[in-house]
């Protein structure tokens, strides 16, 4: 009795199978969808402007914790006074907390783009989102976290 239920059972089993398979291939899971269809985020953070002056010279010029050497003409740089300085470095400090933030959610978004290779990828699915995360890292290794070049026909 039992072999002849075996029996019976295994081409149904074998075509479940088969036509599970071919379901799997036509759909894609919900993390590969996300993955391939992936974009960068858009980044809200604001650089401070000191107006007037660049932060690098100010910098050179003693004004934030630099060397004080090779400042070509001191007196521009006088205008500023204590306050507005240490306004500036606030604003910066914001800026920056601001970008360590949102590059957390940009590495969160490259591990989850890392873990959607658990789910299977044809080769053209694995380089869209291998491009991906190529430009995620360029992106990241920039200081103020804003894409290297913003066309689109260049990116990965």
């Amino acid at each position: 009795m039992k072999d002849s239920c075996r029996i019976k059972l295994t081409p149904v089993v074998g075509l479940l199978c088969i036509s599970m398979s071919t379901q799997a291939a036509d759909t894609l899971h919900a993390e590969v969808k996300w993955a391939i269809a992936w974009q960068l985020p858009a980044n809200t953070c604001k650089a401070p402007r000191l107006k007037g002056y660049d932060y690098n010279t100010l910098k050179a010029g003693g004004y934030f914790g630099g060397p004080q050497s090779q400042v070509a003409n001191g007196d521009a740089l006088f205008d500023l006074d204590y306050y507005e300085i240490k306004r500036f470095e606030r604003k910066r400090k914001r800026w920056q907390v601001c970008i360590e933030e949102y590059k957390d959610t940009l590495r969160e978004d490259f591990d989850r783009l890392m873990a959607s290779a658990q789910y299977g990828l044809t080769q053209t699915q694995a380089n869209a989102i291998l491009g991906h995360m190529a430009y995620l890292q360029a992106v990241l290794r920039t200081e103020d976290a804003l894409p290297v070049n913003n066309s689109e026909e260049e990116r990965p």
